[in-house]
């Protein structure tokens, strides 16, 4: 049974799945068909409660940052099904590197991520952001556009943020995410992750429609004056067009989801104070 069906037979046969657990489900077997082989990785599921002695019935060792329910530790189709059929559950991806922060909140301590991990957040941020400015201040490209810095400078930093993001998606296969926050109700953890998948989607597809349409308006692509890459389409060639109308509509998707990834992160942490927004900042030192 491919990865498809065994999801759907599961999301199915739950006794009562958490709304937001197939697309987190989904989102694990994306990166296990997309994963090569590699020492070390790691796509463990996991299974958080709220209820502390709930959680200690089902097994959960918070030194070791895990559940050690047999299921859950079992993978394949048992570990899905039984965090699955948790009643205040969700099956999740944890990376057993982060760090846990500031005071335990119901049953988990909020758990923050890497070091490695928030460098590529905060930098693809940054290369965003002044992407963003280079294509609000260069010139239109059309059937007659003549090279010009800031258009090489568009194109620079788009490879370069399909480069960091390549990093950034190798990273999360080898150390997931933390667990989500304890307590967060199903629809926000549906659009966190949906959000994210988002993110990658767009910031690595992104880059190569914004290279096809550059390659049928017959632009090299040069990075930075250092390297140049070869036209992946043909001048004029109708599907690259295309590909260039799709990559700009893309980018207007993306700056909206920022600015609701950024509303989302300063509610929590102005008026739900959970600690969402420090776990992508740098570490407290005490």
């Amino acid at each position: 049974m491919g990865a498809a069906a065994s999801l759907r037979v599961l999301v199915l046969r739950s006794t009562k799945p958490d709304p937001g657990a197939a697309l987190i489900l989904f989102e694990a077997v994306v990166y296990r068909a997309l994963a090569v082989p590699a020492a070390g990785l790691r796509l463990t599921l996991h299974c958080t409660v709220a209820d502390r002695e709930a959680h200690e019935k089902m097994g959960f060792n918070e030194t070791r940052g895990r559940c050690t329910d047999p299921l859950c530790r079992r993978p394949g189709r048992a570990a899905l099904t039984h965090a699955l059929q948790q009643p205040r559950g969700i099956a999740m991806l944890h990376d057993h590197n982060s760090r846990s922060i500031g005071p335990a909140q119901g049953a988990l301590a909020v758990q923050g991520y890497s070091p490695a991990a928030k460098l590529l957040h905060w930098l693809v941020v940054l290369l965003v952001l002044t992407q963003f400015l280079t294509a609000i201040l260069m010139p239109e490209i059309g059937p007659d556009t003549v090279p010009a810095t800031l258009i090489g400078l568009h194109f620079s930093f788009g490879v370069l943020i399909l480069v960091v993001m390549a990093i950034r998606f190798i990273y999360r296969l080898l150390y997931p995410a933390p667990l989500d926050m304890p307590g967060s109700p199903a629809w926000e953890r549906w659009a966190a992750h949906a959000t994210h998948l988002a993110f990658y989607f767009i910031l690595l597809v992104g880059p190569f429609l914004g290279w096809a349409s550059a390659s049928a308006h017959k632009l090299a692509v040069n990075v930075f004056g250092i390297i140049s890459l070869p036209a992946i389409a043909a001048p004029k060639a109708r599907w690259a067009l295309t590909a260039g109308d799709i990559h700009a509509y893309m980018m207007w998707v993306l700056l909206a989801l920022i600015a609701l990834h950024a509303a989302a992160a300063f509610y929590h942490h102005l008026f739900v104070r959970d600690g969402v927004l420090q776990r992508m900042l740098p570490a407290r030192r005490d």
